[in-house]
């Protein structure tokens, strides 16, 4: 989690060696295994009463301000590399079948694509198929114009917001479906590093299609 999501590291700064496999990375870990089982309960589950937040973590943790994207140069090479490796007609479709599954709420925008009555019938939709490579397609238009992404999807953004009405927060769940894909196709080589850089360009993404909703 702190190497994709190095925001984290914020509440950890009396850690001061974050390495994973050192002395100090592996009694941070420990440290972890141990909370999340007592968060769970006596049975030891790391799920069960999880959503009973500590107070702690309720009233005094504050998000982390957005600040201005820059990209590292291995940033910007894992991304492309990402982009030259994965079959795009396989993993679009993949990716926004995911989506339609797992977050069912998901398929009233999809109303016109027809059969959507199970996880057999998504997966098997042309129009879920086609649609599943149009994303693909956005996020190509992202990678050409890394370094002005928002811009670029100012006319997604308006469509999404004010003619389709796209709850907002349905972009996030296609882009961890797209995630969860990426890393099955990629296998080994999508190793922490390379999903931190692709978590960073997936939230720029999210972030612009946002934008018109604020």
């Amino acid at each position: 989690m702190l190497v994709v999501y190095p925001q984290t590291k914020t509440y950890f700064s009396h850690w001061s060696d974050l390495i994973p496999d050192s002395a100090q990375g592996l009694a941070n870990r420990q440290f972890i295994s141990t909370f999340l089982t007592a968060l769970g309960g006596a049975q030891g589950s790391p799920l069960k009463g999880a959503h009973h937040k500590p107070t702690i973590h309720a009233q005094q943790v504050e998000q982390t301000p957005a600040k201005m994207v820059k990209w590292s140069d291995f940033e910007r090479a894992t991304i492309q590399d990402i982009f030259s490796k994965i079959d795009k007609d396989v993993v679009g479709p993949a990716a926004l079948s995911r989506c339609l599954i797992v977050y069912p709420w998901t398929q009233r925008y999809f109303g016109s694509f027809g059969n959507l009555y199970n996880a057999a019938a998504i997966s098997s939709n042309p129009k879920v198929a086609a649609h599943g490579k149009v994303v693909i397609g956005g996020l190509e238009k992202a990678l050409q114009n890394m370094d002005n992404i928002k811009p670029a999807y100012a006319d997604l953004s308006v469509l999404h917001s004010e003619k389709l009405q796209v709850d907002p927060d349905n972009f996030k769940l296609l882009a961890d479906c797209l995630t969860i894909v990426v890393a099955s196709n990629l296998g080994k080589s999508f190793t922490p590093d390379v999903h931190a850089a692709f978590q960073k360009f997936l939230d720029v993404v999210v972030a612009a299609l946002r934008k018109q909703y604020h």
